[in-house]
């Protein structure tokens, strides 16, 4: 990392104008390069908590955003830029923010990661060799899913955004699973269930569209590829993905779905698919 000053300066707003000592360094997620600007040193150390593995740098090729996060700069100045855009506007920063600043980076690296990516609300394990997508936006109950499958035995990858390359491939976003408490969420990493973490891409073999409800069973039924594209296209974490990019949209979806096994349905508790999932495919 560099420290900015007034004749190197990587911002874009005028509000920046008058600062030094901005911290500079670029990001690289999965081929996709940030440019970031901050005087909040402890940023690195938050998005390593909430984005998909990445390396830090101080070359500066390859940018396809630039973000600036000003925490110091006053009322006026306050905020999370990208591109010179207000992303989030403050007027004094909290460490309350922490999780919302990274979300919406998250958000911008989902952006500017099309066509090649598409990032998903969506959990995802490897289990006997096999690669399940459990696609679902909040409170659909996909955390205590993949708990239990990792519980089970299967090799952790993602919990509540998934990333799919141009292959449909999936790739690793291991995060501590946000795990739902009465008293509200509490964060476990993988190893806190006795679980592995995935490490390399992997083909999905199953992809599972469940939603909890209290004393439901579990009678999935299969549904078509086509039907599957649209449901993914409901869970996008980036919205206008498929505005952006139609076509290599499709073909990530179309490569997906043309190889894997779909089921949909209501679920109980998590341990009846898991039981589902060990009898049905238990040879992988």
């Amino acid at each position: 990392m560099t420290k900015n000053s007034s004749t190197d300066r990587r911002t874009t707003s005028d509000h920046f104008e008058s600062y030094r000592d901005m911290e500079i360094f670029n990001l690289e997620c999965y081929g996709s390069v940030v440019n970031i600007s901050t005087d909040y040193p402890s940023l690195p150390l938050i998005l390593k908590k909430h984005l998909p593995p990445f390396k830090l740098s101080s070359a500066m090729t390859g940018v396809t955003a630039n973000i600036s996060l000003v925490t110091q700069g006053g009322a006026q100045a306050n905020g999370l830029y990208s591109n010179g855009e207000i992303a989030l506007k403050f007027e004094t920063f909290e460490e309350s923010l922490n999780e919302f600043i990274a979300d919406k980076i998250l958000m911008i690296l989902a952006k500017i990661s099309l066509p090649a990516k598409i990032y998903l609300h969506a959990g995802g394990v490897v289990w006997n060799g096999m690669g399940i997508l459990i696609p679902g936006t909040s409170y659909a109950g996909k955390t205590s899913l993949i708990k239990e499958l990792i519980k089970a035995g299967a090799e952790y990858y993602s919990d509540d955004c998934l990333i799919l390359d141009a292959d449909g491939n999936m790739l690793p976003f291991p995060r501590d699973l946000a795990v739902r408490t009465e008293s509200g969420r509490i964060f476990r990493n993988a190893a806190f269930f006795g679980a592995q973490t995935g490490t390399d891409k992997v083909r999905i073999d199953l992809i599972l569209f469940t939603q909890f409800s209290a004393n439901a069973v579990w009678k999935p039924e299969k549904i078509t590829p086509g039907s599957c594209v649209l449901r993914l296209m409901d869970n996008f974490y980036y919205r206008p993905a498929i505005s952006d990019a139609p076509q290599a949209i499709f073909k990530i979806l179309t490569a997906l779905t043309s190889r894997a096994e779909i089921y949909a349905g209501q679920r109980g508790e998590a341990e009846q698919v898991v039981e589902w999932i060990g009898g049905k495919f238990k040879n992988g």
